[in-house]
């Protein structure tokens, strides 16, 4: 079986400072259009592999839950980037995932109180961004 990934470029979540320490945070777009992963003679895009994505309790304080649904098997990694830096600060290998609704509990205890993107990537491209609080 032949499979080829193309991924689509990421750009960090992004953020400015206005009048009085304001906080104003802009991520742009993840995907500006979604990559294939041909697989055999048919293509499947990348927004039909992660159907959801979400993070509980939000916020969180010692860990949280990150609940994600794929409509294909695949090999998961989770990344989280800090909305304040831009920097990934964690980055999990989940391994393979069968299709359907799966969950993950990730330790927090270490991140600073703040906010996070978490990325999900299935199958060598990214798919998937939510965001999070640290309190």
């Amino acid at each position: 079986k032949h499979t080829t990934a193309t991924p689509a470029p990421v750009a960090p979540p992004q953020t400015t400072t206005e009048r009085a320490g304001t906080l104003v945070v802009q991520t742009p777009p993840v995907l500006e259009q979604a990559p294939t992963i041909a697989e055999d003679n048919h293509e499947l895009h990348a927004e039909d592999l992660v159907t959801e994505v979400s993070v509980l309790p939000n916020p969180a304080q010692e860990s949280a839950t990150i609940n994600f649904a794929l409509a294909n098997e695949s090999k998961v990694l989770l990344e989280v980037f800090s909305i304040e830096t831009g920097q990934r600060v964690m980055l999990l290998d989940l391994g393979t995932h069968k299709s359907g609704e799966s969950s993950t509990r990730m330790n927090i205890s270490n991140l600073s109180r703040g906010t996070y993107s978490v990325l999900v990537r299935a199958s060598s491209c990214q798919y998937a961004l939510t965001t999070f609080v640290k309190e």
